[in-house]
């Protein structure tokens, strides 16, 4: 298999917004999470979500 063939996370996810869905998902457990939160204080912003969705190769 080349890396041609090889969906990204954000291709084999399903697209924008399952990945999207998927992000937010994480991340609302992160918030709730009482060892992992504390990491984010304020909680985790619209701007570092769409962060971690563009390096996982959104187009």
């Amino acid at each position: 298999m080349s890396d041609q063939d090889t969906p990204s996370l954000y291709e084999w996810a399903g697209g924008e917004q399952s990945f999207r869905r998927l992000i937010d998902a994480f991340y609302d457990r992160v918030e709730r999470d009482e060892l992992l939160s504390p990491m984010f204080p304020g909680g985790v912003h619209e701007e570092h979500r769409r962060n971690v969705t563009d390096v996982a190769g959104v187009p």
